[in-house]
């Protein structure tokens, strides 16, 4: 199967033919301050199944607070951020889409969040969230393992 999204726009798309690995909810603030909003919401899928389609994205690069590398992919005209790459998920074979770019939105209810990261920087007045496992920082490779029952 084949899925698609891109930005606001439309100019920066991406398709990808894996499942999932993991989606999460991160809390931390360099997402704060990226989308203004409270949270995240991103899908991790094979980077071997992902492929950028459209207009190239601009890259903003920055370090999470472990030091690692990580570069957002946005549109340069109307600033969505579509995924993530950096040095944790080079690693490992993976990137990160957000949910909410995805083209067949019905999907952000199939891959509802399993997962919550820096739940110590989530705001007090957030509920929790059902049915996720929440963790105070970036989950480990380890930790992600029972998630990825069935990822291709």
């Amino acid at each position: 199967m084949s899925y698609t999204g891109g930005c606001q726009c439309g100019k920066v798309k991406y398709t990808f033919t894996s499942e999932p690995i993991h989606t999460a909810l991160c809390y931390c603030t360099n997402c704060q301050r990226q989308t203004g909003s409270t949270n995240t919401a991103s899908l991790t899928v094979a980077q071997q199944s992902f492929t950028s389609t459209g207009a190239a994205p601009k890259v903003y690069s920055r370090k999470s607070d472990a030091g690692a590398d990580v570069h957002n992919h946005f549109c340069g005209d109307c600033g969505t951020t579509c995924w993530l790459t950096g040095t944790l998920a080079d690693s490992v074979g993976m990137l990160n889409v957000r949910i909410g770019t995805l083209d067949d939105l019905t999907l952000n209810q199939k891959w509802a969040p399993k997962m919550e990261v820096y739940c110590r920087e989530k705001y007090a007045w957030l509920p929790a969230l059902e049915g996720t496992k929440a963790f105070d920082a970036m989950v480990t490779a380890e930790a992600i393992e029972p998630f990825k029952k069935g990822a291709q």
